[in-house]
């Protein structure tokens, strides 16, 4: 069994609890903590990783789009799933235009069903005039 001191950063966090990373060279200390590396070289490393992060979105250039029927919708989420497919959009932004697109058609829903509710009351008030 190999000693923890060996194998696990020496450095210490903010909060002042031990690092527990892997040491990543012989002075004992991961990345972060390494004396050999410079403060630039961290931020540089810091903004490189928030960068790869970062969910993939459409150019702010493209075209808005107008959620007016469920065909509307429809092709949306189909042209949608093609971008997430292609890696132009992150999956967290096609579950974000799946949502919008659910509560689109639910609307639609809420307004056919209000407008089959007059029609049925409609229908059934000439059938009873006869």
């Amino acid at each position: 069994m190999t000693n923890a001191s060996k194998t696990t950063c020496a450095g210490v966090k903010k909060n002042g609890d031990p690092c527990g990373s892997p040491a990543s060279d012989e002075t004992g200390f991961c990345f972060w903590h390494s004396p050999r590396v410079s403060p630039e070289e961290r931020h540089a490393a810091a903004m490189k990783g928030g960068l790869m992060c970062r969910p993939k979105v459409l150019p702010p250039e493209t075209a808005d789009v107008r959620l007016t029927s469920p065909e509307a919708c429809l092709e949306l989420l189909q042209e949608s799933v093609s971008q997430m497919r292609k890696g132009t959009i992150d999956i967290k932004v096609m579950n974000s235009i799946a949502y919008s697109v659910t509560a689109a058609c639910r609307v639609w829903e809420v307004a056919l069903s209000a407008k089959l509710n007059k029609l049925e009351k409609l229908v059934h008030g000439r059938m009873r005039r006869r």
